[in-house]
């Protein structure tokens, strides 16, 4: 069921419709291939069309969202070419980053991170997934920010969009505990200082769900605009 979140202080209409969709199209309130009932959601959220409407169109540039003029708005199915190049895309750049963040990161980006990990370990006990997945994301987007490089963390997001509903069905369905568990792996080999240890953990990390792409496809096959070829 689509969750309303509340609004931060401040906060632009366009950017508080753009979270918010995101928000249910990550934890699969929308799913693929759903439509967007827009005057439901510009009622339920307090907004006008006009900010709805500019959010779904940066929705579409990243792939989360079809729009077809004089039709219907729906969630983009996952496309098989769109997931490759997010997994290319943060193969490349996620190992890097924990490289970088072996030579830089202070005792307080290391306390940031613990805190992260033991809120994860104990949603992943309760069970409360959904709050795990923003958990999950915030672990990754701490490491860009602890070595500076935030504006990347947002450029990889933009064009990760699908990539991170694989994410979240690998999270829901079968990698829960032992993506917790190589969280702490790469936190420990940042603390550690080895280079070499953390990228080759994020690697793993990261390339897991191309190994599980095809289980996902099999148990989802309405999510997905065609049969795949294997990644």
């Amino acid at each position: 069921m689509f969750e309303v979140l509340s609004r931060y202080q401040g906060e632009l209409a366009v950017d508080y419709a753009l979270r918010v969709l995101r928000y249910n199209i990550m934890t699969l309130r929308l799913e693929p291939g759903q439509i967007i009932r827009e005057n439901e959601i510009t009622e339920r959220l307090g907004l006008s069309r006009t900010p709805l409407r500019e959010a779904l169109i940066q929705l579409s540039s990243i792939y989360l969202v079809d729009i077809v003029p004089q039709s219907r708005t729906h969630v983009s199915l996952i496309d098989p070419d769109v997931i490759k190049e997010g997994i290319f895309l943060r193969a490349q750049v996620e190992p890097a980053v924990v490289e970088k963040a072996c030579a830089i990161i202070t005792d307080t980006g290391i306390m940031q991170l613990e805190d992260i990990l033991t809120l994860q370990q104990r949603l992943l006990e309760s069970n409360r997934l959904e709050e795990l997945l923003v958990q999950d994301n915030a672990f990754h987007k701490k490491l860009y920010q602890i070595c500076r490089v935030e504006k990347t963390f947002h450029a990889v997001e933009g064009i990760c969009g699908q990539y991170d509903i694989i994410r979240a069905l690998s999270l829901y369905h079968y990698t829960t505990k032992m993506a917790v568990e190589d969280h702490w792996n790469i936190l420990n080999a940042i603390k550690d200082r080895n280079k070499e240890m953390a990228r080759k953990l994020m690697t793993e990390h990261i390339i897991r769900h191309n190994e599980e792409y095809l289980m996902i496809e099999k148990s989802f096959p309405r999510y997905f605009t065609r049969r795949k070829n294997d990644l």
